[in-house]
C-alpha cells in the first residue's frame, strides 16, 4: 500500500449529488486530487430527520456515516495521546508511559 498525503480541498456542497439518501441540503466535503482524479474523501452531513451531524465516507460499495461528535471527540483527543513509534519508544524510556 502506497502512503500519499494529497492537498485537500474544502468545498460547502449544495444540493449532495444523487443518488444521495438524503436527496440535497448543504453539506461540507473534503476532496483530493489523486493522481490527477478528484475523490470525495469525507463529507460532514445532516441527517434528513433531526438535522444531527455525520461524518460520511465510502467504504467499497457501502455508504459509511460515523456520529460527527464521535469523530469531533477523537480529533479533540488525537493530539495528547497519539505518537510516532519513535516518539513512543522516547516516552517509554523516560519513564513517561505506564
Amino acid at each position: 500500500m502506497k502512503l500519499i498525503k494529497p492537498k485537500p480541498n474544502v468545498y460547502w456542497v449544495n444540493p449532495r449529488k444523487a443518488p444521495h439518501p438524503d436527496g440535497g441540503g448543504l453539506s461540507l466535503e473534503v476532496s483530493a486530487d489523486i493522481d490527477g482524479v478528484l475523490w470525495e474523501l469525507f463529507a460532514v452531513v445532516a441527517d434528513e430527520d433531526d438535522d444531527t451531524l455525520w461524518v460520511e465516507f465510502y467504504v467499497q460499495d457501502h455508504l459509511v456515516r460515523l456520529p460527527y461528535a464521535v469523530v469531533k471527540n477523537a480529533i479533540n483527543v488525537a493530539p495528547s495521546r497519539v505518537f510516532s513509534g519513535s516518539e513512543f519508544q522516547r516516552m517509554k524510556a523516560r519513564g513517561e508511559l505506564e
